[in-house]
C-alpha cells in the first residue's frame, strides 16, 4: 500500500529485498540535486517500521527542485490526477519525471527521464 505522496517523494510498502519475505517501507525522494531511496526493515508482529533507514543515492544532477517540476505525479483508478495529497489511499498509478543534467552541463541541456507504474495490488480496489 501507499503510505504518503508528494511532488518530490513517494512512500510505499513493498518487498524490495531479494531473498526474504519481509515487506519493507520504501521512500523515494528528491533532496537538493539527488534522488534517494530510503528502506526500512520491519520488526515485530504486527510489523513496525521504526528502525533507522538504509539510504541509497540513486541519481545525482537532478534538477526537479531547482526548476520547480514535480518528480512524482499520481492518478486514481479513473485516471484523474491527484493533487490533494491527503488522498494518497486513492493512488493507483504513479508517473516519475526525473530531470537530470550531467556535472559538466547546464540545466538548459537537461534530459527528462520518464517512467510509470500501476500498483497491481490496488487495481480494482
Amino acid at each position: 500500500p501507499v503510505v504518503s505522496i508528494a511532488p518530490q517523494q513517494f512512500t510505499f510498502y513493498a518487498n524490495v529485498a531479494p531473498g526474504d519475505n519481509q515487506i519493507q517501507e520504501v521512500r523515494l525522494y528528491v533532496s537538493g540535486t539527488s534522488l534517494y531511496e530510503s528502506t526500512v526493515e520491519p520488526s515485530g508482529d504486527p510489523p513496525s517500521y521504526s528502525a533507522s533507514p538504509v539510504v541509497s543515492d540513486l541519481a545525482d544532477g537532478v534538477q526537479n527542485v531547482a526548476i520547480g517540476t514535480s518528480t512524482f505525479s499520481y492518478y486514481d483508478q479513473n485516471g484523474a490526477a491527484i493533487t490533494d495529497y491527503s488522498r494518497f489511499p486513492d493512488a493507483r498509478f504513479v508517473v516519475v519525471n526525473l530531470v537530470v543534467s550531467g556535472a559538466t552541463t547546464s540545466a538548459s541541456s537537461a534530459v527528462t527521464l520518464r517512467s510509470s507504474a500501476a500498483m497491481r495490488n490496488l487495481i480494482g480496489n
